[in-house]
This record gives C-alpha cells, structure tokens and sequence, in this order.
C-alpha cells in the first residue's frame, strides 16, 4: 500500500500538561507515564514518517534527507520495472495501494513518505512490518500485545504505538504527549479503530538514554 498526500502538521506544544519537548526529552509528568522518553520529537511540515520511525526507535536513526534518499531509490526501481514491463508510468492503479493514475512517487513535496519507503528504512535495521489485516496475521490481531510495536496509518498519517516501560503507548504526533493504552484491550480496541496497522518484527534497537530533563535537542 502506498500512502500519500500534501497536508502539513503544526508542532505542538505540550509545556501546559506539565512535559517539556526536544529531540530527546525526559519529562516528569503524571505517574501513569513511564519515568521517561528517550523520544518524542515535535513533528516538522507533513514528515509524519520521519517521527513515526524515530519515535518508534526512540532516537534520531532517521532525517527527512535519509527516507527522501530511500524515496528516489524506489521510485527509479519502480521505473526500471514498468519500463521493462512496457507499462506508463501513469497507468498504475488509483486508492491509498497505488499511484493514482499520476505515476509513482515514494515521497511528496510536503514529506509524507510511504509505506514502501517506512519498510525499506525498517529493512535496514532487520525490522519488517506485517499488516495485521491480511491473511496469514490473525494470531498477531487476535493478540496484539504479544507484539512490540505498531506503524499506524489514517487519512495519510503515520504514528507509531510500542510498548515502553511495561506499556503500550500511542507516540501520535497529532497528540501533544504521548497516550497510554493502559491494558491489551485498550490496545486492541486502539488498533482495531485504526484502517492501517503493521506489526513490527524483527529485534527492536536498545533505546538510547533521554537527554536531561529540560536538556536541548
């Protein structure tokens, strides 16, 4: 599935609910919250896909310049392979899974990347994602909390929800802290709401350590 458009997305600030951001922060919020986040960066133009990763990793492993690299990559292989093909580029198929008639493009001026492209940035660290919808994924959408982390996506946005701290938590950058999903039925009813989820597999990276509480980015 490719997901695509050209919405941007204010930063928000969350210093009124009591939990300071940057790059790494480390808050002292309610204690419902884990003691801290090693990220939850505030969210530039539509690069949701940026901070869906890095937020999922909980560090900077990823740049806008990194996923837009990834991008160009695939939109030449996809070119290679419809010119071999004998196909026009802009006849692929219309809908959130194709390139709606105008070519393909893995990226938009405006950031917001795809599927394809979160995929092969998750390929390099020996990540994979699984959409819990098709056949074959029923155990992991029966029981979602046997997994580690999800890649959401509704109406061309991507969040990432990953346990942290014993907890699921949803690191939605349209939300101005991140939420807790306090048991697996609020997870499951979480991701049950949401058109696009995608387990994550493979071995997640160790988090690194958040930066000083009220420590710059």
């Amino acid at each position: 599935m490719r997901v695509r458009g050209t919405h941007a997305h204010a930063p928000h600030s969350c210093s009124s609910l009591g939990c300071p951001r940057s790059l790494f922060l480390s808050f002292q919020p309610a204690p419902s919250h884990p003691s801290s986040f090693s990220s939850f960066p505030p969210q530039v133009a539509a690069y949701c896909g940026v901070h869906c990763l890095n937020t999922l990793l909980q560090g900077p492993l990823f740049s806008e310049d990194d996923l837009a690299t990834i991008a160009a990559g695939l939109d030449a292989e996809e070119a290679r392979l419809l010119k071999a093909a004998g196909v026009s580029a802009g006849g692929g198929a219309s809908g959130p899974g194709g390139s709606g008639g105008d070519g393909f493009s893995n990226a938009t001026a405006g950031g917001m990347f795809s599927l394809q492209v979160l995929e092969r940035a998750l390929n390099r660290l020996s990540l994979g994602a699984v959409n819990i919808n098709r056949a074959g994924a029923e155990a992991i959408k029966a029981d979602p909390a046997s997994h580690e982390a999800f890649v959401c996506n509704r109406a061309e946005h991507w969040w990432a929800v990953r346990r942290l701290d014993g907890a699921f938590w949803d690191l939605n950058s349209m939300a101005p802290c991140p939420r807790p999903l306090a048991s697996p039925q609020a997870l499951a009813a979480h991701l049950a709401s949401t058109p696009n989820v995608y387990a994550i597999t493979g071995r997640l990276p160790p988090r690194r350590p958040p930066a000083p509480a009220g420590g710059g980015g």
